[in-house]
């Protein structure tokens, strides 16, 4: 997940479906995958463009977790919450599928 803002201060949930379980995930310090991707992608390109991106750094605002594994094959909903150190909450949430 990525909490934009996000601080060691965050509380980060999620929940799948319908469920009213919500798991806590974890603050994940890593370079943004999507990021790390588009960087790669980019020293691909000849000829080079210009002004080339940063290298990747760490971010502080990635969060992991693990999904259920009992979910059956088909789509579902990842519902995520994120609470700041203000106690603000904001919501999110992202349809995935689990394949055979």
């Amino acid at each position: 997940m990525n909490v934009y803002n996000g601080s060691s201060k965050s509380k980060v949930e999620c929940a799948v479906d319908g469920s009213t379980d919500w798991q806590i995930i974890e603050q994940k310090e890593a370079p943004d995958p999507n990021f790390t991707r588009m960087y790669k992608l980019e020293s691909q390109v000849q000829p080079p463009i210009e002004p080339k991106l940063t290298s990747p750094k760490k971010s502080m605002h990635l969060w992991h977790g693990t999904l259920p594994t009992d979910l059956e094959p088909g789509t579902h909903l990842l519902r995520v919450r994120a609470t700041d150190m203000h106690g603000r909450v904001f919501y999110g949430q992202r349809t995935f599928r689990v394949a055979n």
